[in-house]
């Protein structure tokens, strides 16, 4: 796990530093050459005012010389576009049908980059129109290629830099993250079910200390309860698995595509951005499982409960108004009647169970599907009830849709992480509520939780 965990994240690293040279490299380059090119235009219009008043090509040569520390050529050409006078020495054919120089009789300036007939070089042209013709100045482009070149050179040295830096720490942190799993791990297995003595699990890591309490909590309970050993056991490596496999299924693909991008097996941008977009689609994936099972162990661990007067249609507004996006994007309808109910309960537990079973409701609809929540007090009690009319479940797996992981509908299996109706479980639970379910196939679902108010 700890070489995957170190695999993953230098592979995605490297990735990143290598785009991320690319666009330095693309982006300075641009920049220099833009820079060098806005110089040779001020120094045309220097240089063009210069000839104006003195015709003098000395002078020219002076402040060209003082401008740029790199060759500039220029070119004095007469209203007949004849060459007057060349900084190479070399006076050529008559220049009146050069781009650049028809553009500068025209409109008073003008450029153009290519080959030079005269000296069979790449250049960039900038003319500038005078009082008896037109100046002219150039640049060899194999001089901003020699930039290039250092810039790479530069870049590619930083970036082995970078990732040497990032190799190393990507090292220690792997071992960082997956030492308290691993030590939590070897303690979960040393475990004695049948032993007399309370478990004791332990762990300094703050952030998996809930799933550590949860461990200890299990193992106590079976202590307790020999007569449930073989049950709870079963549970439990059940759990255990699940657990390994919904995590193992988005870390295996995020590593796969992070294997392909630095293999070099991708290439073309768009494919790049596109597997990006996976493994982010994977790494949220991954997080929401993990939120989903931080949130069920708090639930299941919190029995000091935390209660407080709540009005009930003010939470279900607020978690249809969660949903709603959602809810356009699938094109299915959500529709509140609710009472203005007061009731002591958990707000934000009340909050993640109604969310649950809209998300639910939406996500196993039709095209133009409705979703009716509603509250309602009768003889004391509390009605919360949500229904759809969607796909509906099957009767056979209908006593199995609160357990952990389970999910009725294989093909869309992706859609959650099979956690959600367990949590509505747990919280109804918390709240000492009875919870019910009603459904039929190509018809639609309806939840009931019932709670005494």
């Amino acid at each position: 796990m700890q070489k995957n965990i170190y695999r993953t994240i230098l592979s995605i690293s490297m990735a990143v530093v290598l785009v991320f040279s690319a666009v330095v490299t693309a982006v300075g380059y641009n920049m220099y050459k833009s820079f060098i090119e806005k110089q040779l235009k001020s120094a045309a219009y220097i240089c063009a005012d210069e000839w104006n008043e003195s015709r003098d090509v000395k002078k020219i040569k002076q402040i060209l010389s003082n401008i740029a520390d790199y060759d500039i050529r220029f070119t004095v050409i007469d209203s007949a576009g004849n060459v007057t006078a060349d900084s190479v020495g070399e006076i050529g054919e008559n220049h009146s049908t050069r781009e650049e120089v028809r553009q500068a009789v025209k409109n008073g300036s003008g450029d153009a980059t290519r080959v030079s007939e005269t000296l069979g070089q790449n250049l960039y042209y900038y003319a500038v129109k005078t009082d008896d013709g037109v100046l002219r100045l150039s640049i060899e482009y194999s001089n901003l290629m020699n930039v290039l070149v250092l810039l790479v050179a530069l870049v590619l040295n930083i970036s082995a830099v970078i990732v040497v830096i990032v190799g190393i720490v990507s090292s220690r942190l792997s071992e960082k993250l997956t030492k308290p799993i691993e030590d939590l791990s070897r303690q979960i297995s040393s475990v004695n079910m049948y032993s007399m003595r309370p478990a004791e699990i332990t762990t300094d890591c703050k952030e998996i200390e809930p799933i550590a309490k949860t461990a200890e909590a299990m193992a106590n309970e079976i202590s307790n309860h020999l007569k449930e050993i073989e049950r709870t056991s079963q549970i439990r490596r059940e759990f255990t698995s699940n657990v390994s496999h919904e995590l193992k299924t988005p870390l295996t693909t995020v590593r796969g595509f992070a294997e392909m991008m630095k293999s070099g097996m991708i290439t073309d941008k768009e494919e790049i951005a596109r597997t990006a977009g996976l493994i982010y689609d994977e790494s949220d994936r991954l997080l929401n499982l993990i939120n989903d099972i931080i949130e069920l162990s708090h639930i299941e661990e919190n029995s000091a409960k935390k209660l407080s007067p709540v009005r009930i249609d003010e939470l279900i507004n607020k978690a249809a108004e969660l949903m709603r996006d959602k809810a356009v994007k699938n094109r299915v309808h959500i529709h509140i009647a609710a009472a203005p109910i007061t009731a002591e309960v958990n707000s934000g537990y009340i909050t993640e169970l109604l969310i649950n079973l809209i998300d639910n409701a939406v996500k196993y609809n039709k095209p133009d599907g409705n979703v009716w929540v509603s509250a309602e007090i009768s003889k004391n009690t509390m009605i919360l009830k949500v229904s759809d009319d969607g796909i509906g479940i099957a009767e056979e797996e209908q006593s199995r849709v609160f357990e952990r992981f389970y999910r009725s509908d294989k093909s869309r299996s992706t859609q959650g992480t099979g956690l959600g109706l367990s949590i509505v479980k747990h919280i109804a639970a918390y709240h000492n509520a009875d919870l019910e379910m009603y459904s039929t196939p190509g018809e639609g679902t309806t939840v009931v939780m019932k709670m005494s108010v």
